[in-house]
């Protein structure tokens, strides 16, 4: 799977999710992805993820023909 999303903490202590491409804090629905305790910060990587593969027809599998 490719990688769009990642997670820091900021020199607040909150932690993020950033887009890797950008640096930009990422949102989900309309809400910046900041402020998180670390395992709700890297749940939210893997959605982001998940979300960003599925919608870039590029990266889904091809087709396996038998």
């Amino acid at each position: 799977m490719r990688i769009r999303y990642d997670m820091k903490k900021l020199p607040n202590g909150q932690w993020c999710v950033y887009d890797i491409f950008t640096g930009i804090v990422a949102k989900h629905n309309g809400t910046n992805v900041i402020g998180l305790n670390i395992t709700q910060t890297d749940q939210m990587v893997d959605l982001l993820n998940e979300r960003d593969a599925e919608t870039c027809p590029a990266l889904k599998p091809e087709p396996t023909y038998h």
